[in-house]
């Protein structure tokens, strides 16, 4: 019974180091597979980082090449672009040149010209006697409106208003007057020019010691042509070419009631 005993533990030992060496064998096995997955994954790995940093590099000297063949056609641009510029400045200095030489050879033929003309004409006033021609004037005559121009009572003379007319046929003084003034008239006498208007007789009461000491009697319109008086009125007077009309507004006193000299 012993002797089977041991037997029996025997082969149950030798059966577990069996089992145990089995087990180490594949254990190992798996191990070596794993080991040799990882190396290779890391061989992998390390490829393919060499490989992209090659083509990184790569890229990089493209990218440098290229850069560089812009950078060197950027410079040829601007060569060509400075050429162009001096080109430009050169043909614009140039084309100063030409157009001053021009000027200055039209100046030159101007000036011959011109010396050639004052030569002609010297010629021909020393071969002809001169002559002058008149210009025939427009038929005109002037329009005073002004006070105390005639006046003979210390007054200082005044020009309202001056006016240059053209004659016209049939057109009495009184008609220039009314068409270039504002003006009023009573019974064919003018009253008021222009808001300045007779005043006569002037009461005794209402006249200034001046007035009285001068003899004053009113202060009127009264005519002149050509620097005299005139024995007509407005509406029978009529003016011709060159003729000063004078209205003018003064004080007076008894010497107006003579005839006017002629």
């Amino acid at each position: 019974m012993k002797k089977n005993y041991k037997i029996f533990l025997a082969i149950l030992l030798t059966i577990l180091i069996a089992f145990s060496v089995a087990w180490g064998c594949e254990r190992g096995k798996i191990t070596t597979t794993t080991t040799e997955t990882t190396t290779n994954k890391v061989k992998k790995d390390d490829s393919s980082s060499k490989k992209t940093k090659k083509e990184n590099k790569n890229d990089s000297k493209k990218d440098s090449k290229e850069k560089s063949e812009n950078k060197k056609d950027d410079n040829n641009k601007n060569e060509d672009s400075d050429k162009e510029n001096k080109q430009n400045i050169s043909n614009v200095e140039k084309n100063k040149e030409d157009s001053s030489q021009k000027e200055n050879a039209k100046n030159n033929d101007d000036s011959n010209d011109s010396s050639n003309n004052t030569s002609d004409v010297e010629t021909k006033k020393e071969e002809s006697p001169e002559v002058v021609e008149s210009k025939p004037e427009e038929d005109t005559f002037t329009m005073i409106i002004g006070k105390d121009i005639k006046g003979y009572t210390g007054k200082s003379p005044q020009q309202v208003k001056e006016l240059t007319l053209k004659v016209e046929d049939g057109k009495n003084a009184m008609t220039y007057l009314r068409e270039n003034t504002v003006m009023q008239e009573k019974g064919g006498f003018i009253f008021e020019i222009d808001g300045i208007h007779n005043f006569y007789p002037i009461p005794e009461n209402q006249k200034t010691p001046e007035q009285k000491a001068n003899g004053v009697k009113g202060i009127d319109w009264f005519i002149y042509l050509n620097d005299k008086k005139t024995p007509v009125g407005a509406n029978d007077l009529y003016v011709k070419q060159g003729d000063i009309l004078l209205f003018d507004f003064h004080e007076w006193d008894k010497r107006e009631l003579s005839p006017p000299e002629d």
